[in-house]
């Protein structure tokens, strides 16, 4: 799909298409079967990446309350459990000091990247609790979200890989196959799965600024990631800080 057609899409489904615009749209909407499955699809990526932020925070909240119940539970010890707590955190000092001086400044991107990378959740074809897969997709899911990878790949293979749908498929073999420990194979899946961006554009770019650091090509992640770090989004501040540790 066009860049040009994205952005309709998301002018229709924002209603921001003038009468005449929105006229024309949805009469080339009801005589294109693959331009209905796009804006579905477009629906369904974007209430899932609502879902997620959502659950993100609710999340924040719920640890912040763990920690409070913990805390007002917490007594003051007495004073030879509080020597023994003295000398063990002196312990874990002096050993945390040690392992620093010798691998606690590596900034390298490979350990950037590490720190940085856990794979994206299908959020468009999350699996249903309870409900058996039915498809190859739904599979592929499946065995994605259980962290089969290789399976996951497998079974991806059989599907399509063209048009918005297609580069969707190619964002999540990317994302497999660094998980997997794959980053060149990686880059090459994501730089495809470019070519339809979506309404995950900006996860496509943060994932191939990974497979870069991955495989220590810094100068081709700072450039994205300063892309990235330059807008408001979910991964700017992140961005900012790989940067600054480049």
């Amino acid at each position: 799909m066009e860049e040009q057609d994205q952005i309709t899409i998301q002018r229709y489904l924002d209603g921001e298409l003038s009468p005449t615009e929105r006229e024309v749209f949805e009469e080339k909407l009801a005589l294109s079967p693959d331009l209905q499955q796009d804006i579905l699809l477009h629906k369904k990526l974007i209430e899932g990446i609502k879902m997620e932020a959502r659950s993100n925070a609710w999340q924040q909240i719920n640890n912040l309350e763990q920690k409070a119940r913990h805390q007002n539970k917490v007594r003051k010890p007495n004073s030879t459990v509080a020597w023994r707590m003295a000398a063990a955190f002196a312990l874990i000092l002096v050993a945390g000091f040690a392992i620093y001086l010798t691998i606690g400044q590596d900034t390298g991107p490979e350990r950037l990247y590490a720190e940085n990378f856990s794979p994206y959740p299908p959020i468009a074809y999350a699996p249903v609790r309870g409900k058996e897969p039915s498809s190859n997709l739904e599979r592929a899911f499946a065995a994605y979200t259980a962290g089969q990878y290789q399976k996951s790949m497998d079974l991806l293979a059989d599907e399509n890989h063209e048009g918005n749908r297609g580069g969707l498929i190619l964002f999540y073999e990317g994302n497999a196959l660094m998980a997997l420990g794959k980053p060149m194979e990686a880059e090459a899946k994501l730089k495809a799965a470019m070519e339809y961006p979506g309404p995950l554009a900006l996860q496509m770019r943060w994932y191939l600024s990974m497979s870069y650091l991955a495989q220590g090509k810094t100068e081709q992640a700072k450039e994205l990631l300063s892309l990235i770090s330059s807008g408001q989004n979910s991964y700017s501040e992140k961005a900012s800080k790989i940067i600054s540790n480049l």
